[in-house]
């Protein structure tokens, strides 16, 4: 079955706003959701998000949460990701992905997840792969 994503992106300064909307469209999308207790340290979630096949990755975490992969020392990276507020990695259609992704990307075969923020956290994360 193929799915959208739709993605708005935009900025407003005062009575000004700038945003574009792009819709990513696949027959392969991924979804994961995982709630994560307070005071769990490292907590593993089997997640595989296969790079560079994945053209988007959307995290989003109902607190403060810090998100390591492939290992729980975040050697291969990590990102700490603040209450409801979107994080969000896309492939561009030129070849160029957003700052927000490691220098070196690999793919995610673990997500680790330390939670400290003194209430249970829910995450959910959504991909959109071109092809299986």
């Amino acid at each position: 079955m193929t799915a959208s994503i739709e993605v708005t992106r935009g900025i407003r300064i005062g009575s000004r706003v700038i945003q574009r909307t792009k819709v990513y469209t696949s027959d392969f999308v991924d979804s994961w959701e995982f709630d994560i207790a307070d005071g769990q340290t490292d907590r593993l979630c089997n997640v595989h998000i296969a790079y560079p096949t994945v053209e988007l990755i959307f995290f989003l975490s109902s607190q403060d949460v810090l998100v390591e992969w492939n290992d729980n020392a975040g050697s291969s990276g990590s990102i700490s990701l603040k209450a409801n507020v979107p994080w969000l990695w896309i492939f561009d259609d030129t070849g160029n992905v957003s700052d927000l992704w490691p220098q070196s990307p690999t793919s995610l075969t673990a997500l680790y997840v330390t939670n400290a923020s003194g209430e249970t956290a829910t995450i959910q994360i959504e991909t959109l792969n071109p092809q299986s």
